[in-house]
């Protein structure tokens, strides 16, 4: 039993050997028919290639592999009898030896991109692209290298798909990266991606104020008159005084005028006229 690193069904220089892998044998015994009650069925073989049972009676013999004892992610390449189902029928005769062989080869996916990942990378001028997101069929670590192609100036590619630096120069970059397991016998993928490098944006003058309006609203309704404060005289210093009887507990607002009347001390400071309404006067 060997791993069968080329596939080809034989046992080549430098192949290695496959130990500790149990081995079931059953004879069919002398009716020469397997599953009758006269099987001879010996105990399991965990030693080393070769894996020798002995004696065995003289007749058919069937050899199995426990796939369940065979280190992790190996296939069958090949098998005594052709079946590539790791079990094979040798023939024992007197004082002979029945060899039955086993070629096994480890199964390895390769690392690639994670599926949908766009190939083109955007970087602003100062900036890098975001990590190239690797994965392997098999949870392998997986490395990046860069194959060919110049990166932007200032950048550079590390090994675990990130980028370092930052970009020195715009511009539109096509490179080549291979991406590979620490598997044995190793197994790599490679791509071409394209880094575009472009001026950063201008975040321009910011948002926009709202609009100040030219009028401000006024209330749904205007009362018709104003009401003065109890103990108004009417007067103020630097003014001529008014008799007190002259001054009305209100102000109307009449002629389609709203006056606004600031009370201060005892008199009334006219803050501002504005007009509300029309009245085809001037």
């Amino acid at each position: 039993m060997w791993i069968d690193t080329n596939e080809n069904g034989f046992l080549d220089e430098g192949e290695q050997d496959i130990s500790g892998v149990r081995l079931d044998l059953v004879a069919a015994g002398p009716d020469s028919e397997f599953g009758t009650e006269d099987d001879v069925v010996y105990p399991a073989d965990y030693t080393a290639s070769p894996y020798l049972f002995d004696p065995v009676i003289i007749g058919p013999a069937r050899v199995t592999v426990d796939v369940a004892t065979l280190p992790p992610r190996l296939a069958a390449t090949f098998d005594q009898d052709g079946g590539l189902d790791s079990s094979a029928v040798v023939f024992v005769t007197t004082g002979g030896i029945a060899v039955a062989n086993f070629g096994f080869v480890p199964v390895n996916g390769a690392p690639d991109l994670a599926p949908g990942f766009d190939t083109t990378l955007q970087a602003p001028l100062g900036g890098a692209p975001g990590p190239l997101p690797m994965v392997d069929p098999d949870g392998d670590a997986t490395t990046v290298v860069l194959v060919s192609g110049p990166l932007p100036a200032g950048l550079s590619l590390n090994a675990d798909g990130t980028f370092s630096g930052a970009a020195a120069e715009t511009g539109t970059f096509p490179v080549v990266v291979e991406i590979c397991d620490d598997f044995t016998p190793q197994a790599c993928t490679t791509r071409t991606l394209t880094i575009v490098v472009d001026e950063a944006p201008d975040p321009g003058p910011g948002p926009v104020p709202d609009p100040i309006p030219d009028i401000l609203p006024l209330p749904d309704a205007i009362p018709e008159t104003l009401p003065l404060p109890e103990g108004s005289t009417g007067s103020q210093p630097g003014t001529s005084p008014v008799d007190p009887v002259d001054v009305p507990d209100t102000l109307p607002l009449t002629g389609g005028y709203l006056v606004r009347l600031l009370l201060a001390g005892m008199g009334l400071v006219a803050l501002g006229v504005g007009a509300v309404r029309g009245t085809g006067k001037d």
